[in-house]
């Protein structure tokens, strides 16, 4: 949901295993790497989201 500045609430999260490595995604059809994230949808909670991103 986007709203009235233009910005759509998401969620993000930093992932570490017991060697302290961070998991990076590699972004579909681009040359680069994020932290895994994504949008919130309507009537989804942050945590909802966050499991399903």
């Amino acid at each position: 949901m986007i709203d009235t500045e233009g910005y759509r609430a998401n969620v993000g999260i930093v992932i570490t295993n017991n060697k302290q490595q961070i998991l990076l995604a590699k972004r579909y059809q681009q040359d680069s790497w994020q932290l895994p994230q994504g949008g919130i949808d309507e009537n989804e909670t942050e945590l909802e989201a966050l499991f399903r991103e």
